[in-house]
């Protein structure tokens, strides 16, 4: 963004008032464009929260916000094209002109980094409290992606009245021919998947957006979250329900409590993305992980944060970061370039085992230090699949951290953490 029009865009937002900006969206389709607002969570606004994969940061498009020229990103572009529409499909009663939307992007001033930091500490505020979240599955392979929700969609409409038992027979599943008949030959692209519809869910349980710290974040604090692309939209509890059946089937299958139908050819498609092709247990982990943060209070929800270190992150703070809405763990989110990585990833453990043990001192009372030491999060950066090493010298706890760029760097630990 020109850093010549950021101070006519961004205002100085109040901390204490929980101040956020939003978007009003004019116009539809091609012609959009946005204006910002501010706002207090204090006051209970109503807005949508777009939750999304900021794409290639290189491949930008132009945008009008407060009548002035900006760069977004061509994933961004394309759902603030589409976020409206979805809103009033999921809300055909509500006013068109009382839609306002929040996108990190545009809504944080990412050039400011105390901003930043002290709106990542807004994160579960900030989407417990928006009305909707639009998962946005993203603009490219479009077709693939809203093919595969109409599928999702079509196999509920089929199974909702069934109980799971009924579901894991897959007897319901022989009326629908689509799901049972291949071609001739492998689809364009995709290596031995000869049916379109298969192809699509297989497309679909692949796409990055479920790889994302933030996106996991998000749909997990989400109330009401929404599945889209730029034609077609799905409740996520739906495709959830779905997935949890399926991954049911598969695990029953490879406990060898059942088998696939009779009317499924072994050599079909169909019998190969039930059986190992797709990973349904993807989503259902994340209903899962919805009911825990809805049911339990946020302080029993600290366990959930090292999951952040199985998922993607464009900057590898966020694998901390990424997750503090969701978790109770004692951190100030600093991007500062003083700042090390190191720096917050050994803040982080020494927060966690704070945290694990004030909120969990039974167990942590009968386990020993080494048996601690398996406990504690891992980390790897960008692809290096290196995880860090917690020794133990005298009474001194230390932490090896594996970094971007082969760099190593060691951090100790506050020994009183481990009652030594």
């Amino acid at each position: 963004m020109d850093p010549s029009i950021i101070p006519a865009l961004y205002q100085p937002l109040s901390v204490d008032r929980k101040e956020i900006r939003v978007l009003e969206i004019i116009g539809m389709g091609d012609k959009v464009s946005c204006n910002l607002r501010v706002v207090s969570l204090n006051d209970n606004p109503s807005f949508t929260a777009l939750s999304y994969v900021w794409g290639d940061a290189n491949d930008k498009v132009p945008f009008t916000v407060d009548g002035r020229p900006v760069q977004i990103t061509r994933s961004l572009a394309a759902a603030l094209r589409h976020a409206k529409e979805h809103w009033q499909k999921t809300f055909p009663d509500g006013e068109p002109d009382e839609f306002r939307l929040w996108a990190d992007a545009l809504c944080i001033n990412q050039g400011d980094l105390a901003e930043r930091a002290s709106q990542v500490q807004l994160m579960r505020d900030i989407y417990r409290s928006a009305s909707l979240v639009i998962s946005w599955m993203g603009h490219k392979d479009a077709d693939m992606i809203s093919l595969a929700l109409s599928t999702i969609s079509e196999i509920h409409s089929v199974t909702k009245s069934l109980t799971q038992a009924e579901f894991s027979t897959l007897q319901w599943m022989q009326p629908m021919t689509s799901l049972l008949t291949d071609s001739a030959e492998s689809l364009p692209g995709q290596n031995d998947i000869r049916n379109e519809k298969w192809a699509a869910l297989h497309a679909f349980f692949q796409s990055e957006y479920f790889t994302r710290v933030w996106v996991f974040q998000e749909m997990l604090l989400g109330n009401k979250v929404i599945l889209a692309c730029p034609s077609h939209l799905l409740a996520f509890d739906i495709v959830a329900r779905v997935c949890e059946n399926f991954a049911e089937v598969q695990r029953n299958i490879r406990d060898g409590h059942a088998w696939l139908a009779g009317f499924i050819d072994n050599q079909s498609t169909a019998s190969s993305m039930i059986l190992f092709g797709i990973n349904f247990a993807t989503l259902s982990w994340l209903r899962i992980g919805r009911q825990i943060v809805r049911e339990h209070p946020r302080e029993e929800c600290w366990v959930i944060s090292p999951h952040g270190n199985n998922l993607k992150a464009t900057d590898p703070r966020d694998h901390v970061y990424g997750l503090l809405g969701v978790a109770n763990v004692n951190i100030v989110p600093d991007y500062s370039p003083t700042k090390t990585l190191g720096d917050v990833y050994a803040d982080y453990v020494a927060a966690w085992l704070e945290t694990a043990r004030t909120k969990d001192p039974g167990s942590w009372e009968v386990t020993s230090v080494k048996d601690r030491l398996a406990l504690l999060p891992q980390f790897c950066c960008h692809g290096d699949r290196r995880r860090s090493r917690y020794t133990i010298v005298g009474a001194e706890i230390s932490q090896e951290l594996h970094l971007p760029e082969g760099q190593l760097e060691r951090k100790r630990l506050p020994s009183s953490l481990w009652g030594l």
